[in-house]
């Protein structure tokens, strides 16, 4: 037999045509085999199964589970939670800038008063340091929430940090107009006092919250707080114009 005979046969090699006679018959033996050992029915069992598993199991097209439901659930509080702090944050800005209006306002009326040669009383000038001292804290603590949202991406911290603030801004500056109402010896009429046991109330809420055994600090307890800041430096201004008509009364009856 020539080489060339047994290189090729009819265009194909040896190697290639004894695999064609072999294969068949080592499969079926492999096939035996593999059936005769213990493990087989209980690893067919147990890959049949996982395949059955994974086909419930939603997939992308790189093999990976499906998560889409909960990103999108997470998505959406986080977008809810985002709206709602730009709301609060809207509002602190409004109350803001109504109360430093009201501030320009209340200084304005009352130096007019001076500019027309009328001097205040010692009470009078008590009254108008409080209006606008008070007004001007409830402005800064308005506007702290805004400074800190933009270092803070969490909402309960700057509410924390906010009512902290306005805890120890609003005792410290009590404590003084306090000692200087006694020092003059000036009189205390229902507003005064309304407004200092209201005073006196959101401090305990505000230290009730810090707590967090009720509630949770949020931007919201800091705007009620301007609110009523603002409505108290309102009540008060109110009483400072009512001493003018009482002064003119008791003049006009001399």
């Amino acid at each position: 037999m020539r080489p060339e005979s047994c290189g090729r046969r009819g265009g194909r090699s040896c190697f290639s045509v004894f695999v064609e006679l072999i294969g068949p018959l080592a499969s079926k033996v492999g096939g035996q085999a593999s059936e005769s050992h213990p493990g087989h029915h209980l690893y067919s069992r147990m890959a049949t199964r996982g395949l059955h598993t994974q086909s419930e199991v939603p997939c992308n097209h790189s093999g990976q589970v499906k998560s889409e439901p909960r990103a999108q659930a997470i998505s959406s509080a986080n977008r809810g939670k985002g709206k709602e702090l730009e709301r609060e944050l809207a509002t602190l800005t409004i109350l803001a800038e109504v109360t430093i209006a009201f501030v320009a306002f209340s200084a304005i009326v009352a130096s007019l008063r001076v500019t027309l040669g009328k001097k205040l009383t010692k009470f009078q000038n008590l009254l108008v340091h409080f209006f606008t001292e008070s007004g001007m804290l409830a402005v800064s603590v308005a506007l702290l929430p805004l400074v800190l949202s933009g270092f803070l991406q969490d909402e309960l911290i700057v509410a924390r940090y906010t009512i902290v603030y306005t805890i120890v801004a609003t005792a410290t500056y009590l404590s003084y107009y306090i000692r200087r109402r006694l020092r003059i010896g000036a009189p205390t009429p229902l507003p005064s006092l309304i407004v200092m046991i209201g005073y006196g109330i959101w401090m305990a809420v505000m230290a009730v919250t810090l707590t967090e055994i009720f509630w949770q600090p949020s931007l919201a307890i800091v705007a009620a707080v301007c609110l009523w800041a603002l409505c108290s430096g309102a009540v008060v201004f109110v009483s400072f114009l009512a001493t003018f008509v009482d002064r003119e009364d008791e003049a006009s009856e001399k």
